[in-house]
């Protein structure tokens, strides 16, 4: 799930960059609450031994960003944007065409005016 791996990549940034910060001013103890959620904001999320529960944590973030009603209307968006892409595969059909086309009247023009004037390949031998 991208949310998920969105969320551990942002606890990895604080976490590195709270090292960085610890180091560069002298302080030899770096502070557990950098992980989000904190256990305060989210009492499920995290087992005992720091480890994380994977499903509260991603059922968080959606009552977090989500709420129920934009997890309502999740199902419509897709719908809606699946459309999207349909119709930019149509439009890439028809601009392939387009382009097929001004390829064939551009071989077909160069092939009249080098008959017209007489121009044409030189024979090998």
């Amino acid at each position: 799930e991208m949310s998920l791996w969105l969320w551990q990549y942002h606890n990895s940034v604080t976490s590195s960059i709270s090292r960085k910060t610890a180091e560069s001013s002298d302080v030899k103890t770096v502070s557990s609450g950098q992980t989000w959620p904190s256990a305060k904001d989210c009492p499920s999320c995290q087992l005992t031994g720091g480890s994380w529960d994977h499903l509260q944590v991603y059922q968080y973030l959606r009552d977090a960003y989500w709420g129920d009603e934009d997890a309502a209307s999740s199902a419509e968006t897709a719908y809606r944007m699946s459309d999207i892409h349909v119709l930019d595969a149509k439009s890439t059909l028809v601009l392939v065409g387009i382009i097929v086309l001004i390829l064939a009247s551009i071989r077909m023009w160069s092939r009249r005016y080098l008959l017209k004037h007489n121009i044409g390949y030189l024979p090998l031998s």
